[in-house]
């Protein structure tokens, strides 16, 4: 090449240009080495890792020097875990406000481009896919601009709260015509959660009230229930229109199947109370010094994952389900290890469909007293492929509540219920089910009967949803079975049978 000159580096020739120095006369792979290099030169010493994705900054302090790291045997069924160091709430406080600027930035140049798309929108005509992308793109836009910025992925210092022997569980529960199955629900997680708190939101198209079986609990227990009416929680612009504003709308391009107006509106309108009763939950359980939260359905019941029981990893005492607070206790174990995404912990979800079992299997390990074929963790007991993530949908979480700053506890709406805190929350893309030490906790979901699942008035409730659900029988999973007996050694029968009701006795003890 006239008027140049070359040189090697490691080997690789490169030129030099007297008009350019942009010139290069042969491959190298130095820009991929010295990288590499300034990489490991930062890991070594147990550097803080800087990297941007998406619209996030995140930041994860990696500690290398660790004793447990060295001669580890890293086995799949060894809990060998890289210490990370706790942040302190100052340097935590100067990231979180380097985030939010980098943040705000990035959501104004996102409103700007709408802001032109628009505007050459209205030159042209525009296909109507076209128009339900960019209404979706300034959806995303106004959340992304009006949400705090991501915090940095670094390991915070559990709360005193979380981790004491006195530890409980308190709850937020939205339901729509679920008595049915209510007892049942209340009685697994007051044994294996300990949960002592209940908030109870009525959705106001249902047809049954749960009155009667809350002041049952709470008259006969230590159980502390509220009872949430819209009026109680819903904000004024909802009530006066009974729908939410337009940013929080859904239309028919958010549906597979074809769905009315009115439809629309329902759907709409219960993923919007979700949002916002979870949201005003967290914060009033936090005001009243609460500290685990979940938020589920009452078909779903938390477990430690059956593939960690499976594994059953050195280091790690996995409880019986029969012992009182046995999840309680896994979830601060697992906790104190720094083996789940604390202070918000997603659980994934495991489908179990409607096939029967014999009556020796329903019945094992159950009090005589007692018929399993009326409880949904007795007798239902085959679940889904664990892999087929799509099948199971997106997760559930428990949250710190005492642990997440103020600013970053969601004011008006969660970001997601299955991502109610997004600053702290894993993104569904990132969980694994085969991840058995950092999705160490599940929950259970039962599909239950056509019967039950047909009772409640849902458009998205269809036989043929249904039917592709009931039939799926990947393994069995008899580990909630014991829970019975502990329950019932626990409260004692007279008043296991009080709480759970005539509904779950047998007509004949066995």
């Amino acid at each position: 090449m006239k008027g140049t000159s070359s040189f090697k580096i490691f080997g690789s020739e490169y030129c030099e240009s007297s008009v350019t120095m942009n010139v290069r006369c042969g491959k190298s792979y130095l820009l991929v080495l010295l990288p590499v290099l300034a990489f490991i030169s930062l890991i070594v010493n147990g550097t803080v890792l800087r990297h941007i994705s998406g619209n996030h900054l995140n930041l994860r302090v990696v500690d290398l020097s660790h004793p447990d790291l060295d001669d580890a045997p890293f086995t799949q069924a060894e809990l060998v875990q890289p210490e990370v160091p706790y942040i302190d709430s100052d340097h935590f406080d100067q990231l979180a406000a380097k985030i939010r600027n980098v943040t705000a930035q990035k959501s104004k140049a996102l409103l700007s481009q709408l802001k032109r798309n628009s505007k050459v929108g209205t030159r042209k005509k525009l296909k109507k896919g076209k128009k339900r992308r960019r209404k979706r793109r300034k959806r995303r836009a106004v959340k992304t601009l009006s949400s705090p910025a991501r915090v940095p992925a670094v390991a915070i210092q559990p709360t005193s709260s979380a981790l004491a022997t006195s530890a409980n569980f308190s709850a937020c529960l939205l339901i729509k015509d679920d008595n049915a199955i209510l007892n049942e629900w209340i009685a697994y997680h007051y044994h294996v959660l300990r949960m002592r708190r209940l908030i109870v939101a009525v959705d106001p198209l249902s047809s049954e009230s749960p009155k009667s079986i809350l002041d049952k609990w709470s008259s006969l227990t230590d159980l502390e229930i509220s009872q949430w009416s819209d009026e109680s929680y819903m904000p004024d612009y909802f009530l006066e229109n009974g729908r939410p504003r337009d940013e929080f709308m859904q239309d028919q391009s958010d549906f597979d199947q074809e769905m009315t107006q009115q439809q629309i509106l329902e759907i709409s309108n219960h993923r919007y109370r979700q949002r916002v009763f979870f949201a005003k939950c967290m914060r009033d359980l936090r005001d009243r010094g609460s500290s685990w939260v979940i938020h589920i359905d009452t078909d779903e019941y938390v477990v430690p994952s059956k593939l960690l029981r499976e594994v059953a990893p050195s280091g790690l005492t996995i409880p019986s389900i029969e012992e009182p607070g046995s999840v309680l206790t896994f979830v601060q174990q697992v906790v104190s290890r720094r083996l789940g995404n604390y202070p918000c912990i997603s659980l994934l979800r495991l489908l179990f469909g409607s096939i029967e079992s014999s009556e020796e299997e329903r019945t094992e390990q159950v009090p005589p007293e007692f018929d399993a074929k009326n409880f949904e963790t007795l007798r239902w007991r085959y679940h889904a492929n664990p892999q087929n993530m799509k099948l199971h949908g997106s997760p559930k979480t428990i949250i710190d509540v005492s642990a997440i700053p103020e600013e970053f506890l969601p004011k008006e709406v969660v970001y997601s219920i299955h991502r109610p805190v997004e600053q702290f929350c894993q993104r569904n893309k990132d969980l694994k089910y085969d991840n058995f030490l950092s999705q160490s906790i599940a929950a259970n979901h039962y599909l239950g009967s056509w019967e039950r699942y047909s009772a409640r008035a849902d458009n998205r409730r269809s036989k043929e949803t249904y039917e592709n659900k009931a039939h799926l029988k990947h393994a069995a999973d008899d580990g909630v079975r014991p829970w019975l007996t502990g329950f019932v050694e626990f409260v004692g029968l007279d008043l296991a049978s009080e709480l759970l009701g005539d509904t779950y006795l047998a007509a004949t003890p066995r």
